[in-house]
């Protein structure tokens, strides 16, 4: 069973450049094993309300619809933060930041999120959370993980 980090749900939106092809497809094999952070839609969220701030309100609404229908694909696969994520962020915020990191509270509730549910963190940067020791792989590497 996987998490998706929010850098691979955004390579499938309507305004993604690169690699978009690849991680449909690891979606289409896995999807439905997967699972998605409510804070991956704060993030993404977070990038479709730049876009309005900026004065890009086409490319915005369609990021908005986007999401909708990220929300709407993992209605019931949406995982919330409660106080036991809450509790483990902190603490892998703590010990990342003593080990030298700086690691993103966004990354480190992701991170909590997986380990709390046994889940392997899809991602594109493998360097973000092998400092939390979850368990991790890149969409194109099924059967291939690494982490703790």
């Amino acid at each position: 069973m996987y998490l998706l980090d929010t850098n691979v749900i955004s390579r499938t939106s309507p305004v993604a450049s690169t690699d978009w092809h690849r991680v449909r497809d690891w979606i289409e094999n896995f999807g439905e094993s997967s699972y998605v952070s409510v804070i991956s839609l704060g993030e993404l969220q977070y990038g479709a309300a730049r876009l309005t701030e900026k004065g890009a309100h086409r490319k915005a609404d369609e990021l908005y619809g986007w999401v909708e229908s990220i929300a709407a694909l993992f209605h019931d696969r949406l995982l919330p933060v409660d106080l036991q994520i809450a509790r483990r962020t902190g603490e892998f915020l703590a010990r990342a930041e003593f080990a030298g990191h700086k690691p993103g509270f966004e990354d480190a509730c992701i991170a909590a999120t997986a380990a709390l549910h046994r889940l392997i963190v899809v991602t594109h940067n493998i360097r973000h959370f092998e400092v939390f020791g979850v368990r991790f792989q890149e969409p194109a590497a099924s059967g291939t993980e690494g982490g703790a």
